[in-house]
């Protein structure tokens, strides 16, 4: 897959290594896949590799695309199975589900110039468990990105520490804070 590639595996299986958190595998997977970006954009940026640098980026913007829209069926099935349904009128609003979510993509991929990075995925079987698996490595990565930018690598690894001892539910909070505080720079990113 390449050298990129290689580094990428590298730098989130070393997160593991400097902070796991047994208990929790969003924030686990999460944290890795944050330090991941961060590290393979600096090891770029230190060797001069522009052209590999912007395709990265790219390549970061449809995965993050990508991990919204699987959120998006994520919540579309959580509405549908919140509701008194017969089986086989669930089973077809979950098929109609599915079919949105192929329906997004495809609009997806038009933006992308036709870049086809998850058509391998779309391809397999869709269903609940490898939308889990996709948003175990997703869900808090704009957070704690924007903290790992906000205050640099060392003070980044004590606060994730520190998190990591927290209960569970004020665990979620401050990771929902940093999501919001991310989401809240994005957006001023984009009118700024």
């Amino acid at each position: 897959r390449g050298d990129v590639q290689v580094a990428a595996t590298l730098f989130h299986e070393l997160a593991h290594q400097r902070v796991y958190i047994k208990d929790d595998t969003e924030l686990s997977e999460s944290f890795a896949t944050a330090v991941e970006q961060y590290a393979v954009e600096r090891w770029l940026e230190s060797r001069g590799d522009t052209e590999s640098l912007l395709r990265y980026r790219d390549a970061l913007e449809r995965r993050r695309a990508f991990a919204s829209l699987v959120a998006a069926q994520r919540e579309r099935l959580q509405a549908i199975y919140s509701r008194p349904l017969e089986p086989d009128r669930m089973r077809a609003e979950k098929h109609a589900a599915f079919e949105q979510m192929r329906r997004d993509y495809a609009a997806l991929k038009d933006r992308w110039n036709g870049a086809a990075d998850y058509d391998g995925w779309f391809a397999g079987d869709l269903n609940n468990a490898v939308l889990v698996a996709i948003t175990s490595y997703q869900r808090w990565v704009p957070g704690l990105r924007w903290r790992l930018e906000a205050v640099g690598p060392d003070a980044f690894y004590t606060e994730i520490e520190a998190l990591a001892e927290l209960a569970a539910d004020e665990r979620e909070r401050r990771l929902s804070e940093w999501n919001d505080d991310a989401s809240a720079a994005a957006g001023l990113a984009d009118f700024g």
